[in-house]
Order: structure tokens, then sequence, then C-alpha cells
């Protein structure tokens, strides 16, 4: 310990993660938010929930999805709450 009063500095910086997006399929997958406020594009803090919208392609409709919070959904709409790792996602979309 030095004789002298002496000052700490300790610097927190957030632990983003990213999120990739992938279509198997015809059509798009968006994410909301595209980001957490900290963190740069495509990455967001564990525990963030972030809604999913699929828009098939006309005469295309979601089968299934992999990697969210309901892989057994068919819906258009979905959600992934961000693990403490890397995370990748697909939405899979077929003809009708």
């Amino acid at each position: 310990m030095p004789k002298e009063p002496a000052t700490v500095t300790v610097i927190f910086t957030p632990v983003c993660v990213p999120l990739s997006l992938n279509v198997e399929g015809s059509g798009t997958l968006v994410a909301d938010p595209t980001s957490s406020n900290v963190c740069a594009q495509g990455e967001y803090l564990p525990g963030t929930k972030v809604d999913l919208f699929a828009q098939p392609s006309p005469n295309w409709e979601v089968t299934r999805w992999d990697g969210t919070d309901d892989d057994s959904s068919t819906a258009a709409q979905n959600a992934i709450t961000m693990p403490a790792e890397d995370h990748k996602l697909s939405v899979i979309i077929s003809q009708t």
C-alpha cells in the first residue's frame, strides 16, 4: 500500500455477443432491436429478448425455426433470449 492516498479506477465494459441470422428458403429475417444500445450492430447483451420477424416471399411459408425460444413454431414471428455466447439462428421457409 502506498503511504499517500491513492485513487483506483475500474472501467467496466459490456460483454456483447453476436447474433447471426440465417434464412433457408426464399424470404428475409429481421431482428428487433437490431442490437443492444451499448453494442455494435447485430450484437446483444446476454439475456436481451430479441423479436424476430420472418418475411417469406410470395407462395412461401415458415415451416420451422432453429435456435430460437420456440423452434416448433411455424409463425412468422418468434423471439430469442440471447445466451452468453455467439449464437446463430435460422428460419426455414418452404414453398406452399
